[in-house]
């Protein structure tokens, strides 16, 4: 298993866990005592911990090679990466059909 599988496996849980967090804060805000002082300090401590899930998710987010940069930055890479290859492969095809005279070795291998 790759180093990178278990850093993985981290933020999609990370982002998994973001759902249930706000169905939790929804129903708090729905619960029938939702005005009592234990119902509001459950859902500040709720709200809380989605907050900083959320920022986790974003820093995370961010932090992925490319997080940075716009769609259309992304997008720009893309096509200037996809013009690298294709002229490394035009090289490689020109260079792939190009004959090379024998070397001394082969000429001399073909004389015994």
């Amino acid at each position: 298993m790759s180093e990178e599988q278990p850093r993985s496996d981290l933020l999609i849980s990370l982002y998994a866990s973001l759902l249930p967090l706000l169905v939790r804060i929804l129903e708090l805000t729905q619960a029938a005592d939702a005005g009592s002082a234990q119902a509001r300090m459950t859902l500040w401590n709720a709200t809380r911990e989605f907050k900083t899930a959320l920022a986790a998710a974003r820093q995370n987010a961010v932090n992925l090679p490319g997080g940075d940069m716009s769609v259309g930055e992304q997008d720009e890479v893309i096509q200037m990466l996809e013009e690298m290859k294709r002229r490394k492969r035009e090289q490689l095809e020109e260079f792939s059909s190009v004959e090379t005279p024998a070397s001394p070795m082969s000429r001399s291998s073909e004389s015994d």
